[in-house]
C-alpha cells in the first residue's frame, strides 16, 4: 500500500513574544593543575597530516598496470594500509573520480584506520579498473 509521506523539519525558531530565560552561572571555573604542555593529545591537536594526493593516484596507478581491475581496500594493504588515518582514505575516496569505478554498495569492505586501536571503517565496496 503506497501513501504519502509528510515530512516537516522546521529549520528556524519560531517567533514568540516569550523572552528566553536569562542562563546564570554560580559555579567559576577550577583552573587546571596541570600544564597543556603534558597533555598526550597535544601533538594531535597541532599537527596537521596532509594528504599527497598525487602519491595516492600514483599508487592506484602502479596497481592498475598489474591488474585490470583492483578494490580501494587492495591498494590500501598493498600499501601496508592508512599511514594517516581517515583522511589518508577520505584522500582515495576523493579521487576515485578520476578513474573508472563502480561501487558495490551491497558489498562492505572495512579498511583499518587506526592501527594502534584497531578501529576500523566499513564502506562500499569500490572496484578501480583501467
Amino acid at each position: 500500500m503506497e501513501t504519502e509521506i509528510e515530512i516537516s523539519i522546521p529549520f528556524e525558531r519560531k517567533l514568540t513574544k516569550e523572552q528566553a530565560e536569562e542562563v546564570t552561572y554560580t559555579n567559576k571555573p577550577r583552573i587546571a593543575n596541570e600544564d597543556i604542555t603534558f597533555s598526550n593529545h597535544l601533538g594531535k591537536l597541532f599537527s596537521q597530516s596532509n594528504i599527497d594526493k598525487e602519491i595516492l593516484r600514483k599508487r592506484i596507478k602502479d596497481i592498475l598496470k598489474e591488474k585490470s581491475q583492483t578494490t580501494l581496500l587492495d591498494v590500501v594493504e598493498n600499501y601496508g594500509g592508512l599511514e594517516k588515518g581517515l583522511p589518508e582514505l577520505f584522500g582515495y575516496i576523493g579521487i576515485v573520480k578520476e578513474f573508472k569505478h563502480v561501487i558495490s554498495p551491497d558489498k562492505t569492505q572495512s579498511i583499518v584506520f587506526d592501527d594502534d586501536n584497531r578501529k576500523q571503517i566499513k564502506i562500499p565496496e569500490i572496484i578501480l579498473t583501467k
